[in-house]
Order: C-alpha cells, then sequence, then structure tokens
C-alpha cells in the first residue's frame, strides 16, 4: 500500500512538471542574430541571437571552435566554455537551440539549453574524426553551465537530453582533457 502510494505520489509530480514544462526553438544562424563583432584579421565573430523570455545567446566563433554565453535579463552574460567542455577541437554549433521553459510565479523561465554541436577531433597525426553531440545546458538564476554532452548520433540521444535539461541538480562537466 505504501509503495502503491509513493509511486502514484512520483507520478503526479512526474506529471505537474512536465505539465508546466514548455519547449522553444530558436535559430542560432541568418536572420534571428545580428552580428556583434568581426575580426578581418583572424575571422573571429561574435552573433548575438534571440532567445526566450527575455534571454538572449552569443555564439563566439574563433579560431575554428565555437561557443556560447547565455544572457539572462538579470544576471547578464553566463559564458558556457564549449571549447573547454564539449570539445577542444574544430567545432561549430548547430541550426537551432532548443530551450527548456518551466511556469515559475505565472511566468515561463528557462532552465535548460540543448545544441547540437558538430566536431573535429584530432585522433593522430594527419587523423582527425568528425562528429555531432547533442549538449544540454542548465541555467539557474545567476548561473549556466553544460550539464551532460552525448553522441547525437546514438538512438537515445534525445530523450536523455530533454531529461537532463529539466534536472535542476545536474552537475556542471568539468573540461575536457587535451
Amino acid at each position: 500500500m505504501i509503495r502503491s502510494l509513493a509511486f502514484v505520489a512520483l507520478f503526479a509530480a512526474a506529471s505537474a512538471i512536465s505539465a508546466q514544462a514548455a519547449t522553444v526553438t530558436t535559430d542560432l544562424h541568418g536572420k534571428a542574430c545580428k552580428i556583434l563583432a568581426f575580426d578581418r584579421g583572424t575571422g573571429a565573430a561574435t552573433r548575438q541571437c534571440a532567445g526566450v523570455a527575455g534571454y538572449k545567446l552569443l555564439v563566439h566563433d574563433e579560431d575554428g571552435r565555437t561557443s556560447i554565453d547565455v544572457v539572462a535579463p538579470a544576471a547578464g552574460k553566463m559564458p558556457l566554455n564549449f571549447w573547454d567542455v564539449v570539445s577542444n577541437g574544430y567545432s561549430m554549433v548547430g541550426r537551432q537551440a532548443e530551450w527548456h521553459l518551466v511556469r515559475r510565479n505565472g511566468k515561463l523561465v528557462p532552465v535548460g539549453l540543448v545544441v547540437r554541436v558538430d566536431t573535429i577531433d584530432s585522433v593522430a597525426q594527419d587523423r582527425y574524426q568528425r562528429g555531432a553531440l547533442t549538449t544540454v545546458t542548465r541555467i539557474g538564476q545567476n548561473d549556466a553551465c553544460v550539464v551532460f554532452k552525448t553522441n547525437s548520433a546514438s538512438r537515445q540521444a534525445s530523450r536523455k537530453a530533454r531529461a537532463a535539461a529539466l534536472d535542476p541538480r545536474a552537475p556542471c562537466l568539468p573540461a575536457v582533457e587535451s
């Protein structure tokens, strides 16, 4: 009986969270973004892309690698350091960002961000390996960090990413070893 009640309570809590959760996609390239800085000598660029609920994304392209900063209305810029945490090889973010939102005090608030990152890593001298990673960022009130990454080709990548995006206790990933 107690097990049944615990299961019912757990199911009800999970249903309440999913009923209050929403997902919105925004573009990371093209007309939805505005170039803020461009260095003709190095090709480094920063573009500001539209987000949700007053949030924006800064996409940094530098030296063949890409990273994102989440810009929150109250907390300001929160760097994600993809080039240290996701891959230290060549990388480029995918076409869209998938925002995960929950309702707090009557407002939808971003709590997670899912972004595909295409990578090219050096595996040996003159040998490179292409890949695609699905990354998940936890967005808090005053901080944001990458909490999960997985091979985008995995059959369960999408399900795992969505679960990680809604986990407020997910720990930040450490830097990738060189």
